[in-house]
């Protein structure tokens, strides 16, 4: 709904009030770029979104997506950002997909609608997606501790690596420090021993008390859910969540990016210029960092989002062919509150 009120209030695009996906600052510095949007209706203020985006008629929707083109034209020139791709979804239908700019500053492939993009932290949500299909499947619980299913993790405080759970490691309470692991990974340390040398890092908090961003955290527990599975963590992600979905071209493999002929490189800003510096192998942390996709699969993630969201507010049940096939209500709503703040964090797979 807010994209619509923009693209009717901004003169049919002037400003550039897009909502992206896929633009990630790094903690060394820089941004990386090149963006995949999936925008859908249900975006809006404080209100239930479902119950926002039913106010928004279809009429209203393809009437403010004559704007659309120019928005984005608008905001490649603003932000500098070389490339990005747009898919638009109203309830759970695709009503807009298209690719602006090019996927290398200056080169002149274009980008369109199945260029692969590196979705950075967005790959977070596909995790919960997917830990979520493994809950409903009753692979594992989010109240199971880690140890459950990996026994040799360990935290550097002995009762921590006792107690912590699923969820504690999704809701980033854990007690490690923000981005724990992430220079051992810049360093070139592959997944397993960044996870082993969690032990020794000192927590920046007691247990359970404060909200710190780890995304090697966020992979202990998702790997642990996988190696419950007798899968690996890429495997698990494709038979749970992309196979079903009709997401062909999107994986939690580098590799697979790699292979793309038709991909948009990541860029870095140098004095006001995004450039391609560097190539991002997040193997080790694919779960929080990992997933590539195009915005022509992704699609079918914003879909289920829209249809699930619909379905736990009440507005409808899930369509057939995703009934009991990714996740069930009960699986993908989680909530917990960090003490510290008192604010409270929602984990609803997808969102």
């Amino acid at each position: 709904m807010e994209l619509v009120e923009r693209l009717e209030s901004s003169g049919r695009g002037s400003g550039g009030g897009a909502l992206v996906c896929g633009l990630e600052r790094e903690a060394k510095g820089g941004w990386s770029c090149g963006g995949m949007l999936a925008i859908a209706s249900q975006f809006g203020s404080t209100q239930p979104r479902w119950a926002l985006a039913a106010d928004v008629s279809s009429e209203r929707v393809r009437a403010a997506l004559a704007g659309l083109d120019t928005l984005a034209d608008q905001t490649l020139l603003k932000t500098g950002v070389p490339g990005m791709a747009i898919a638009v979804v109203y309830r759970d239908e695709v009503i807009y997909l298209k690719g602006f700019g090019v996927r290398e500053a200056g080169k002149d492939a274009k980008v369109d609608a199945d260029t692969v993009f590196q979705l950075a932290s967005v790959s977070k949500s596909v995790a919960s997606t997917v830990v979520a299909a493994l809950v409903s499947d009753g692979v594992v619980a989010w109240d199971d501790r880690i140890i459950d299913h990996d026994p040799d993790f360990q935290l550097y405080d002995a009762w921590a690596t006792q107690a912590v759970t699923l969820r504690d490691m999704f809701a980033h309470r854990s007690g490690l420090p923000a981005f724990a692991g992430d220079l051992l990974e810049d360093l070139g340390y592959d997944r397993a021993e960044v996870l082993r040398r969690l032990r020794y890092q000192r927590p920046a908090s007691s247990f359970r008390s404060q909200y710190a961003y780890t995304n090697f955290g966020l992979t202990e527990a998702a790997v642990a859910a996988a190696r419950a599975a007798g899968r690996s963590w890429e495997d698990v992600s494709a038979e749970k969540l992309y196979r079903p979905l009709g997401m062909a071209s999107t994986s939690s493999r580098f590799a697979d990016y790699q292979r793309a002929e038709n991909r948009a490189l990541t860029h870095v800003s140098v004095d006001g210029r995004y450039v391609p510096r560097y190539v991002r192998d997040a193997d080790a942390q694919s779960p929080a960092g990992g997933v590539s996709s195009t915005v022509a699969t992704w699609r079918g993630g914003c879909a289920f989002t829209w249809a699930t969201a619909r379905s736990r507010a009440g507005g409808s049940s899930l369509p057939r062919r995703w009934q009991r096939r990714i996740v069930r209500r009960s699986s993908a709503a989680v909530r917990v509150t960090p003490r510290r703040t008192g604010q409270a964090f929602t984990d609803w797979a997808g969102t």
